[in-house]
Parts: C-alpha cells; sequence; structure tokens
C-alpha cells in the first residue's frame, strides 16, 4: 500500500475499493459458474468403484475455487479437464509453434481421430488455477478430457485412475 491506502500492483496503483470490487466478482463467478459435465459425473463413477470418498464441486476452505472433485481423506483437489483448458498444437506445424513441443512441461500427445499426432498445451489460466490449487491441498491430480475418453471400458478408466491417484500419493485403493 502506498501512502494514501491504494494498493501498488507491479508500477500500477490501484485505488483501495477495486480490491473489494474484485474480490466480489471472483466470488460471484465461484458460486455461479460451477458446471457438472458428463466426463466429470464419470470420473467420479470410477472413483466410487474404486472405493474412494469424495465431494462433486465443493469450495475450497478460503471460497476462492470450486474443485471438480474433492478427495476429503487425502486433502486432494481432482480437476477433470476439457478441452477450454488446453490448446491444441498440430506437429506438423514444426512443434515450437506456439511453445509446443511435446517434451515441455504442460503439454502432452495424443492421436486424434484424424490419426494426425496432435499436441495439447495447458492454457495459462489452467496452469494459474494449478498453482494455486497446489498452495491450497495437499495434492493434485488433472484429468484431460483426451486421455480419459480415449479408454474404452470401465477397467482401462480404473487403470488409468488408479495409476494418477498413486502417483499423487492415494495408495490404500482397492
Amino acid at each position: 500500500d502506498d501512502e494514501t491506502g491504494n494498493t501498488m500492483l507491479s508500477s500500477a496503483i490501484f485505488p483501495s475499493w477495486i480490491m473489494h470490487e474484485a474480490r466480489e466478482e471472483w466470488m460471484r463467478n465461484v458460486f455461479d459458474d460451477v458446471d457438472v459435465s458428463r466426463m466429470h459425473a464419470e470420473v467420479a463413477v470410477v472413483l466410487a468403484d474404486l472405493g474412494i470418498a469424495h465431494e462433486m464441486e465443493c469450495l475450497t476452505d478460503d471460497e476462492y475455487f470450486s474443485l471438480d472433485l474433492y478427495l476429503l481423506d487425502y486433502d486432494l483437489a481432482l480437476e477433470v479437464d476439457g478441452p477450454a483448458h488446453f490448446v491444441k498444437i498440430n506437429a506438423d506445424e514444426g512443434g515450437s509453434g506456439g511453445g509446443g513441443g511435446g517434451g515441455s512441461k504442460g503439454s502432452s500427445e495424443s492421436i486424434a481421430t484424424t490419426g494426425t499426432p496432435q499436441t495439447y498445451r495447458r492454457t495459462p489460466s489452467t496452469e494459474l488455477r494449478d498453482m494455486f490449487l497446489r498452495r491450497r491441498h495437499r495434492g493434485m491430480v488433472t484429468v484431460p478430457w483426451y486421455e480419459f475418453e480415449a479408454l474404452e471400458g470401465t477397467a482401462r478408466r480404473r487403470e488409468y485412475m488408479t495409476a494418477k491417484l498413486r502417483a499423487a500419493g492415494v495408495d490404500d485403493l482397492t
């Protein structure tokens, strides 16, 4: 804060009231922007099959974020990320266009229905969300839509989720 009570971020000075207004708008979005997709429900079914107690679309303790799924016994946030959380980069574009390259952090490869290799990179807002959630919880798991949708059958989805949960430190799976 400067001498007049205004909050200073970087080199910009904002009036003190703007932080209150920004928080109120953020909170309105957290409460109003809740959407449970078919894939969220499918991931929840797999968790139930594994004997993992969970809550769907619950707020973080500070109420700044709504979690897709929360595993209370493990303090684990689980986010089911659809296409809006990714930018697609074609392998034909040289792999480095748009910061691509399949080996970079935050990106992974998949074969689209056309058979053309695709690289999906997480959006900056998704990376930021995940950073905030990691600070609030013991662990965090993300389930990209293109990985989960590619799995055929309940057994393959159970194996996938088991591997994701074990990597996050959940060892007592059925």
